[in-house]
Formats: C-alpha cells, sequence, structure tokens
C-alpha cells in the first residue's frame, strides 16, 4: 500500500539510477477471498557513503551497478552474489534489506527475515525493515506478527499509508475488522487516489456490513479513478444496489474480459461469483471458470497434491469446510445433517474458517458431533490445507463455493483425494482441484458439465436438506395486518438484490400479471 516509493522525475543519478532499475515487487493474499494485498515496490537502495576506510567506490559502485542489472533481468541469484560482496566491502542497512527483497522473491523465507532484522539492528529508525517483515510475516501466514510489525512501521511513521493500510488488512485477515477500520479510513483519507487504500476500505466496510457506506464511497471515487481490476470487480458488485441498469451494462464486460493476473485470482472470483446472477449464456460462464483455474494453477506453482493415500480398513473420513458452523441458517442446516450420519460408517472432521469470537452455542453443538473440529481463521491458505492433508481426510465437502468468507485457494492445494462442493452457493468453484458438484435434477440440467468444471454429482431427492420448522403459536404475519386480500396472492423472496438479475425480475412479473 501506500505511495511512499515514486518514481523521481529528474534525471538520475547513479545511485537513482541503480535505485530505480533494480526495483523488486512481490505479492501476499489479502483476507475473506475478496481481494489481493499488493504491495508497493521495494526500490533497491545504494548504501548512502558512509565513507568505509579502504574501500574502493569504484569496486563497490561496479557492485552495485551489476547487481541492479542482473536484479532487473530476473538474475536473482547472481545479483545476490553482487549485493552480498557489496556487503563484504560497505556493509550497511540498505544492502541487508535489499538481500532480504531477494531472498524474498526466492521464497527463503527465513534467511530474508534475518535480513530485514539485520537491517532494522543497524538503523533502527528506519521505517522499510519494519515494512518488509510485515509483509514476510504476512505471506507466511504470521499474522499475529505481521500486526507487530506493521504497529511498529507506524509509530516510526504515523503518517506512512503502507503501515496504517497493511496493519488494517492484517486486522482485517484476523477477522478484527472494526480494529481495522480506522486504519484504513485514514490510510484512505491520505491517499484519496491509491486504489489499493480505496479497496481495502470497501471490502472491511462490506464485512462489517455497511454496504451503503461502502457504496457512496465507491461513487465518490470513481469518477476520476482509472479502470483496474478492483474498480470493475467492484462496480459490477454496486450495480445492483444503484438504479441504473446502466452500471452492470457497464461494468460486466469489463470484469468478463479483464486481463487478471495470477496475484488477482482472488479479484477473477468476485466477477466469477456475481457473474452467476447475471443474464449471461452459459458458455460466458464457462470462459471465467476457466480463466480463474488457470490463475490459480499458475500460483500453485506445480506443487504436489498434498492428499494422502486412503487407509485402508478404516471408517471413511469426511471433512466439511464452512465458515457457518453457527447459528446461521446454513449451519442448522448441517447440524441436522451431521446429526443424522452414520458413525459405525464415517468419520467428521470439521473445519471452521470463522474466527473464534463467532462461536456460539451452536458452534458448541458442532463440536460435540464431530470427531474433530479444527479452526484455520488464523491459517493461510496453504497451511490451512496442510492441516487437512495432516488430518487424514478423505472426501472434503466445500459448504462455500465463492459466498462470502469462502476460501476457495485451500482446495487449490488438493488437501483430499476427493473434493466436493455443496450447499453454500449454487454455482461451481471453477477449480480443477474439486471433483464434484452435489446437484440435483434440477438444479443443474441434463447438459451442465458442458459448462462446468466440476462433475455434476446428482442425488435423486433435493439438493437442499431442508428441515422441518414447527410452526409459531401465532401467526408472525396475518393478511389483514398487512391489508392483503383475502384471495389475493403473495409472492415472497427472502434473497439478496444482488442474486436479482433483470430478466429474473422480468420473468416474475410476466408470472404475476
Amino acid at each position: 500500500m501506500g505511495d511512499r516509493h515514486r518514481r523521481r522525475s529528474r534525471t538520475s543519478s547513479h545511485g537513482d539510477r541503480h535505485r530505480e532499475c533494480a526495483a523488486v515487487r512481490f505479492c501476499v493474499g489479502a483476507c475473506g477471498g475478496c481481494s489481493r494485498l499488493r504491495l508497493v515496490r521495494f526500490w533497491l537502495a545504494a548504501p548512502q557513503g558512509r565513507g568505509t576506510p579502504g574501500v574502493s567506490v569504484s569496486a563497490l559502485h561496479d557492485l552495485l551497478s551489476s547487481a541492479a542489472s542482473h536484479a532487473a533481468s530476473g538474475r536473482i541469484d547472481d545479483a545476490l552474489v553482487a549485493y552480498r560482496g557489496a556487503l563484504e566491502l560497505a556493509p550497511s542497512p540498505e544492502l541487508h534489506h535489499n538481500v532480504g527483497v531477494l531472498l524474498f522473491s526466492k521464497g527463503e523465507m527465513a534467511s530474508a527475515e534475518q535480513s530485514f532484522v539485520d537491517a532494522a539492528r543497524l538503523k533502527p529508525e528506519w521505517i522499510a525493515p519494519a515494512l518488509a517483515l510485515g509483509h514476510l510475516y504476512f505471506r507466511a501466514g504470521r499474522y499475529a506478527d505481521a500486526e507487530r510489525a506493521f504497529e511498529h512501521a507506524l509509530s516510526l511513521d504515523p503518517n506512512s499509508v503502507e503501515a496504517m493500510g497493511n496493519l488494517g488488512l492484517t486486522l482485517q485477515r484476523r477477522g478484527r475488522w472494526r480494529l481495522a477500520l480506522p486504519h484504513l479510513e485514514r490510510a484512505r483519507a491520505l491517499a484519496p487516489a491509491d486504489v489499493r487504500a480505496w479497496f481495502a476500505l470497501r471490502m472491511t466496510l462490506l464485512l462489517l456490513g455497511r454496504v451503503e457506506d461502502a457504496l457512496q464511497d465507491f461513487l465518490r471515487f470513481e469518477p476520476g479513478a482509472p479502470l483496474s481490476a478492483e474498480l470493475v470487480t467492484s462496480g459490477l458488485i454496486f450495480s445492483r444496489f444503484l438504479p441504473d441498469p446502466a452500471y452492470e451494462a457497464r461494468y460486466l464486460p469489463r470484469a468478463l474480459d479483464w486481463a487478471y493476473r495470477p496475484d488477482q485470482a482472488e479479484l477473477a472470483a468476485v466477477t466469477l461469483s456475481r457473474a452467476q446472477y447475471c443474464d449471461l449464456p452459459r458458455d460466458s460462464l464457462r470462459r471465467i471458470y476457466e480463466k480463474y483455474n488457470e490463475l490459480q494453477q499458475e500460483n500453485r506453482h506445480g506443487m504436489p497434491a498434498l492428499a494422502g493415500v486412503r487407509r485402508q480398513g478404516e471408517r471413511i473420513r469426511v471433512g466439511y469446510l464452512s465458515a457457518d458452523f453457527r447459528a446461521y441458517i446454513m449451519g442448522r442446516i448441517m447440524r441436522d445433517v451431521l446429526a443424522g450420519h452414520d458413525r459405525s460408517r464415517f468419520e467428521w472432521h470439521l473445519y471452521s474458517l470463522a474466527p473464534p469470537q463467532n462461536e456460539d452455542a451452536v458452534t458448541g453443538e458442532f463440536r460435540k458431533l464431530a470427531d474433530r473440529f479444527a479452526s484455520l481463521a488464523d491459517l493461510d491458505d496453504l497451511a490451512a490445507a496442510r492441516a487437512i492433508a495432516d488430518g487424514g481426510v478423505d472426501v472434503l465437502v466445500d459448504l462455500m463455493g465463492h459466498s462470502s468468507f469462502a476460501r476457495p485457494g485451500i482446495m487449490l492445494w488438493k488437501p483430499a483425494p476427493v473434493i466436493v462442493t455443496h450447499l453454500g452457493y449454487h454455482g461451481c468453484v471453477g477449480l480443477e482441484q474439486v471433483d464434484f458438484k452435489l446437484t440435483d435434477a434440477y438444479a443443474d440440467p441434463p447438459d451442465a458439465a458442458a459448462y462446468q468444471l466440476e462433475t455434476p454429482l446428482a442425488l435423486d431427492t433435493c439438493l437442499l436438506p431442508v428441515r422441518r420448522v414447527t410452526p409459531a403459536d401465532k401467526p408472525i404475519a396475518t393478511r389483514d395486518a398487512l391489508g392483503i386480500a383475502e384471495r389475493a396472492i403473495v409472492f415472497g423472496a427472502f434473497v439478496s438484490m444482488l442474486k436479482l438479475s433483470p430478466r429474473c425480475l422480468a420473468l416474475w412479473r410476466d408470472i404475476l400479471e
């Protein structure tokens, strides 16, 4: 986040050329499946001329120029050799920091961490190592450490948009949305044109249920904002809250056709989830599934599946993945489903995506029903997938899809031999690692397999395990109290406006007329 590191417009000196040509950028995942936290560039800074006795300035400059050239060309190992040579000539916090950035880009987290720690030790008042440590910890799923690092960075520079924005995003990732909000609001105020600061605040407002505030901030930001993946996906979401259909006509094709980068896979997922409720041909949905899958496979970098070999002669171990093991409609439905399972044949592991503060009495009932109950809220996607794989799950049932608080990135790592998506979301996940989509003859037509990645697994009964509800002793509402004629047809739909497309509303109107 932030705009602290900007390119200089003036003519560069040798040191400035080194600073500009050797930029390294890296990214980490944000929370809740809605967005991607993108980090600002770390400029590989030349040492500030400490005048170390006996050091050849020309030799040092040659090493720095070589390091810059190698880094700019992607030859990270060669750049590291040059930077380490420079460190031997003139140890400096800047060079330790630059080595850390390059090690981070190679995925050598422990060594990168030590380099950033060394930089901070040599120059404790410098904010860059604190920010770098925060980003490193966030990427590693060490969110408590990331929070402390960004807090320290903010103490060094109370006006750092990068520090306050990423502190807000880290708190958001830990489910502490109210604590995140003031940091993100201040980042937004200090950098009103920064798309990342705006998008992070938008996400937190939505998580807090403040849809109208998020909408109004979008309308303030939109007029002067350049097109971006964040803008077009937000425009698609908010189009259903605005009376002008031109918004959806403007943003839907842009969101569908956007050239998302792999680090923007979660934004492609926003488009995928919203497209389910737009008036699109099914082949268009198939294309966005394929685009999302391609992006996520790039993020996987060819890593083998985590799933182990099926254990013979034991009960089949089924894992459920959800953020709704609580007093919520999906939680109440699945509580009754689990209670009816055959425990002589199946073993149940429940994996919760919700932060512990969201647990309630119904969560306690789930804990009693399960053979194992584990919280994944404080783990990143890969660590969460490893936790599931280490549990020896044979079949993993995803109950989220791309709904709010979903974590489809966990399934990317194939933590179970068989993965099924079910119930929480009517569309597909769009990952080749997901084997089946549980459905029925009405939810998906017979030719559905041609338009999705998961294989439809059709039940011979209703997809929804609808439970019986005991009627209230007294009617909650009556026709007379509402002024409705006795023979009038009453049509009600308990659904978000996001799910009501113009075609759907027109069909309902035709039926009623």
